[in-house]
């Protein structure tokens, strides 16, 4: 089975609007975007649903990977440091690790022991204390089981 390139006409349409304006010394990703909508509009509207899938998919990303993706808790996450979305890395029923996106606020100390080092993470790495890490460790100190952070972070204030 072939693959399908997603938003192919897009991509290649912007790697010769990239070159052009890179060799003219005027390139930028707003004058790539505008080169792109005067010129192939076309290719724009042929990619538009893998166009906006692809934006989506970044949008989302973005969002989750913000310490403050939530108005009534940006100002606790921006203070303390610490995003309310993490990936942890579990051993799945099958024996493999399987990451899943977490809502570390809403999680316990147990949720937050029953993650996996994955491979590409030195002990080192996991083991520093920032983010919320430190205030896991802080709940673990204070025998904190079943507590969320959430509530930790709300009364420790």
């Amino acid at each position: 089975m072939v693959r399908r390139i997603r938003a192919g006409n897009v991509k290649t349409a912007l790697y010769e609007i990239t070159k052009e304006l890179v060799a003219k010394g005027t390139y930028s990703t707003p004058n790539a975007v505008r080169e792109l909508r005067s010129k192939h509009g076309k290719a724009v509207d042929t990619d538009l649903q893998d166009v906006l899938d692809m934006g989506l998919k970044v949008i989302a990303g973005i969002v989750r990977s913000r310490p403050n993706g939530n108005a009534d808790q940006g100002d606790l996450t921006r203070e303390l440091g610490i995003r309310e979305f993490e990936t942890f890395f579990f051993n799945g029923p099958d024996g493999k690790s399987e990451s899943k996106v977490v809502n570390v606020l809403d999680s316990t100390l147990e949720v937050y022991d029953a993650r996996v080092v994955p491979v590409k993470k030195s002990r080192a790495a996991l083991n520093a204390k920032e983010g919320s890490a430190k205030y896991f460790e802080e709940m673990r100190e204070q025998g904190l089981v079943g507590v969320t952070l959430r509530r930790y972070l709300a009364d420790r204030r």
